[in-house]
């Protein structure tokens, strides 16, 4: 099937999922769609694959808002697996693997092709389902067991290495990959001065498009849960030069510095 035609087909096939009100379907194919469009040989037959193709990403940010929050958690497996994938043949092959994947479909399976499969492997590090430390799987647990009796909710855990990650409130999505306690503390640095710079969800999504320029790396991505310890650094030293220059233009904005002792000191009274 060529690319013009598969925008055509994934167009009308998400329509048929969110008209049944399988909002996750609907979104991979509407994010087919636009991958499809992208590589499209546009001819005169096919005018309206340009309004799909265009439409494709806008209707994707729909179903999600629609989505219950564990179909939100694999949306966003989806974009950190594809974040790892530069040809949009791999993405496409991803997408369709992770549909069926999650269907359960019994009469037709799609195998990821190795890039695919490289891919979902770094995925599984940075959901919090696989130990970056060891490789083994994580372990789902509540967090009274870290924090000596008192819930702050689940937590993904290597028992072998002692890293853990906290998830989202009220889900079980990991806010990102596990951490030591060297990584704990430098994402810890990284939001003292990442917070401080913005109030509003809209200064938030700015910041976070400044920082993936500065990183140079996806969207999906740039998080201070998925970072490792240098990343972390990173960032936290990009948002203290940020609010440094804030403030020189600015003197009336003040920013407080990191304080190690007192970070550490509260971390050890949880």
């Amino acid at each position: 099937m060529s690319s013009t035609a598969s925008v055509l087909y994934s167009y009308e096939a998400a329509q048929a999922y969110e008209q049944e009100g399988d909002f996750l379907s609907a979104a991979r194919n509407y994010y087919e769609c636009h991958l499809y469009y992208e590589n499209a040989e546009l001819t005169v037959a096919y005018e309206n694959v340009r309004e799909y193709g265009l439409s494709s990403m806008g209707k994707y940010r729909r179903c999600i808002k629609l989505m219950s929050q564990e179909e939100k958690s694999k949306i966003r497996a989806d974009e950190v697996a594809m974040s790892f994938l530069i040809d949009w043949e791999d993405k496409v092959n991803y997408l369709d693997w992770a549909s069926w994947h999650d269907r359960g479909e019994q009469n037709y399976t799609v195998t990821p092709n190795p890039e695919v499969v490289k891919a979902i492997e770094k995925s599984l590090v940075y959901t919090g389902k696989t130990c970056p430390y060891c490789g083994k799987p994580t372990e789902l647990i509540d967090s009274t067991e870290i924090y000596g009796g008192t819930s702050y909710g689940p937590i993904y855990i290597c028992r072998d290495c002692g890293a853990y990650v906290g998830c989202y409130k009220g889900t079980t999505t990991a806010l990102g990959r596990l951490a030591d306690e060297k990584l704990r503390l430098a994402k810890r640095r990284a939001h003292h001065y990442l917070d401080q710079l913005w109030k509003t969800p809209k200064q938030r999504l700015e910041i976070y498009e400044w920082l993936s320029d500065e990183l140079h790396i996806p969207q999906a991505r740039t998080h201070v849960g998925m970072s490792d310890e240098e990343q972390c650094n990173r960032i936290a030293n990009l948002c203290r030069r940020r609010l440094i220059d804030r403030k020189r233009r600015n003197p009336f904005r003040r920013f407080k510095e990191w304080d190690e002792n007192e970070a550490t000191n509260r971390q050890d009274n949880k």
